[in-house]
């Protein structure tokens, strides 16, 4: 199936057409836009990220400092005949040579672009590492020809930090370290913004040449589409650069038939002595491939919790992968721009961990305790008012929607009595802080934050069940319905769920259109539309809701649908659910029989034994 955006996706954004692969993975086969999904690599853990483009430009950031630029092309892998002398790039940047075969595929925290030129077949895989500050390139060659080849793969990496950088090439190591002179550092000299960092380029081949100086590599008169690099082995001395420039060179035999693999690294650290440390644990292409497979099966084992199979592919792929992982990716180049995020991105700080919540609670417990301290920095403590909270409460509220889904997840009550203190010296434990916040938001009433807010009270009613919020619970209600022209009116979805609802029909149904219409508008940014359309289409379309009771099913299927099955993981247990339509008109509504045994009402029991539970549904 191939993905394009439809004439009513409403983006101009030109999105590079593309096709999801029965794993999930996302295939642009043709350059020429942006892909939709995956861009920006990233991994749990790690404040790296890189972002890369289909055509081959990529940037880099640690945490708001800004490595690489991705406004040009500041990256580049080369491939060079020795014997002919024909020069391409492994991407269609810089060299923009024409591909008997190219696509690059993307999945979480990883890219992948497969290129076919001068009969060499070149795959080259581009991952953050999910332990270190650094960024992992592996390079396969094959030989299609009906002769020997020799090949040079030649890196680029212009670094976007501050200049000069001294440099230090140690050939033994196959490392290339910068760092900002130490004479720059001198206290009466002007402050610089960026932080201190070391950078690195390591290999794990023997390095036939290293270029430091950008006049070096690109030579007079010429751009990195057609750089001066000789056929001479060159090596740069080391030394204060102006305009610093990381590359090396390798060299590789190819036999007919034959095949090689190596392995680059690009990163920063605190210290030259902790980028040296980095470059030695990934020195063997062996272990580069090993922790690029850790980053895949972490992203796997997160996003396992749920796995959803329906009559839409598409549909598909969005719920098991990529609103998920685009939720987090999107906080990610938020949290990492040097502006200061504003207030509705430091709860996505939060709500990133949403969709995780089963395989990644020891994260989510901390995005608690974390939001909560923003929230306790900002204001103040009055024993008998309310506290005040410098963020609106519409943003606010998402610490106790998203404490009563961790321990909905997790069973762990025990998060509450973690304390948080305010500025002014005041402790109070995180339920406190929760029912602050709920408090907060319903006595500033706002219609916008009515739907979050009846939600938070639902999920609170499980977790501290009170007369206070019930009443409240109540008031909401009542609210929504008493008056018509109380309600706001409806207004168009933001640009990207446009564009996701071109690509995947089921989103464009009546129903499950309005779903996402009453949780996104155009106030909700398109960096927030992805877990905010996760979250619409879990709860509003397949109906599962995690309580601190248990499992909760109200599903609204699309009548389009006959059936689909989910899979969900629950605090140890998998319960296995076959949802089908009825055959017949019946009044009944919904029937449910979990392991051969009929359950009345809408939970399911709760067994935690670790085992998979057989669930039929039967929808009315």
């Amino acid at each position: 199936m191939i993905i394009r955006p439809g004439k009513d996706s409403g983006s101009k954004i030109i999105y590079a057409a593309g096709t999801f692969t029965k794993d999930d993975k996302y295939v642009v086969s043709q350059a020429g836009g942006a892909s939709p999904f995956g861009e920006a690599l990233c991994c749990p853990g790690s404040d790296y990220l890189v972002e890369m483009s289909p055509e081959g430009i990529s940037g880099s950031r640690l945490g708001k400092t800004t490595l690489v630029s991705s406004a040009n092309i500041n990256k580049a892998w080369y491939i060079t005949d020795t014997q002919s002398g024909k020069l391409w790039s492994a991407f269609y940047n810089p060299v923009c040579s024409r591909s008997d075969h190219y696509e690059v595929r993307y999945s979480p925290g990883s890219a992948r672009v497969y290129n076919v030129q001068n009969k060499i077949a070149c795959t080259l895989t581009i991952s953050v590492s999910s332990e270190h500050p650094c960024e992992m390139w592996h390079v396969k060659l094959e030989n299609l020809s009906a002769q020997d080849r020799t090949l040079r793969f030649i890196t680029y990496v212009e670094p976007s930090v501050d200049s000069p950088l001294e440099t230090r090439y140690l050939e033994q190591d196959r490392l290339l370290l910068m760092r900002r002179p130490l004479e720059s550092l001198d206290p009466n000299r002007p402050y610089r913004k960026t932080p201190s960092l070391a950078l690195f380029h390591s290999s794990t081949l023997p390095v036939i040449a290293c270029k430091i100086d950008k006049s070096e590599f690109v030579g007079s008169h010429r751009t990195l589409s057609n750089p001066m690099l000789s056929q001479t082995q060159q090596t740069s001395d080391h030394g204060v650069v102006e305009k610093v420039i990381g590359s090396f060179a390798v060299e590789i035999d190819l036999p007919i038939e034959g095949e090689a693999e190596f392995a680059f690294c690009f990163g920063a650290a605190s210290s030259a002595e902790e980028c040296a440390q980095i470059a030695q644990s990934l020195s063997k292409t062996e272990t580069v491939c090993d922790a690029i497979d850790a980053v895949r099966e972490k992203w796997e084992k997160l996003s396992s919790s749920l796995h959803v199979q329906t009559e839409d592919r598409a549909l598909d792929a969005l719920i098991n992968t990529w609103l998920p992982y685009e939720a987090y990716a999107e906080w990610m180049r938020k949290q990492t721009e040097k502006a200061a995020p504003d207030a509705g991105v430091v709860a996505d700080g939060l709500r990133k961990f949403q969709p995780f919540g089963t395989n990644a609670a020891y994260l989510f417990r901390e995005a608690l305790i974390d939001f909560a301290g923003r929230l306790s920095v900002t204001g103040s403590y009055h024993p008998d008012e309310f506290s005040q909270i410098a963020m609106p409460p519409g943003e606010a509220i998402w610490l106790a929607v998203c404490a009563a889904a961790y321990i909905a997840e997790t069973g762990n009550r025990g998060v509450l009595s973690q304390t948080v203190a305010f500025k002014d010296g005041v402790v109070m434990p995180l339920g406190e802080h929760c029912e602050r916040a709920i408090r907060a938001c319903a006595n500033q009433p706002n219609h916008s934050c009515d739907q979050l807010l009846e939600e938070a009270l639902e999920l609170w009613s499980f977790v501290r069940p009170s007369d206070e919020f019930a009443s409240l619970l109540e008031k909401v209600r009542s609210r929504k319905t008493s008056d018509p022209k109380d309600i706001p009116e409806e207004r168009s979805l933001p640009r990207r769920a446009r564009y996701l609802q071109s690509i995947c029909p089921t989103l464009s149904e009546p129903g499950v259109h309005a779903a996402l219409s009453d949780e996104l508008n155009e106030r909700t940014y398109d960096a927030r539309t992805s877990l905010t359309a996760y979250s619409a289409l879990v709860q509003r379309i397949f109906g599962i809701t995690a309580t601190s009771e248990g499992l909760v099913l109200k599903p609204h299927m699309p009548e389009s649908w006959f059936e689909c099955i989910i899979v969900r993981q629950f605090r140890g247990d998998t319960y296995k659910i076959h949802m089908k339509r009825s055959a017949t008109l019946s009044k009944k509504g919904m029937s449910v029989v979990v392991d051969g045994e009929p359950v009345l009402g809408e939970m399911l029991p709760f067994f935690a034994d670790g085992c998979v539970h057989e669930v039929d549904v039967t929808v009315g």
